[in-house]
């Protein structure tokens, strides 16, 4: 299994029910319960629910950004 971590220079508060982070295409970053799938290769994951959380670079490689939330326990 590979295990990627993700540092943001900023604070970003993730909701407690929220298991799956992606960033579309054009550098959102939302966080889902379920985990989301690509929408028809538009550039951008859908899932529910969702919440946006942040805004970074566009990412050209989208599609592999989905990543699993691990919590400290």
């Amino acid at each position: 299994m590979c295990t990627h971590y993700i540092t943001f220079t900023i604070n970003i508060p993730i909701p407690d029910w929220a298991e799956w982070m992606a960033q579309d295409i054009d550098g959102s970053w939302f966080v889902y319960k379920m985990e989301p799938r690509i929408k028809d290769n538009s550039g951008v994951w859908i899932g529910h629910p969702a919440k946006f959380i942040a805004v970074d670079e566009p990412n050209p490689n989208w599609q592999d950004a989905l990543y699993k939330i691990e919590r400290e326990k």
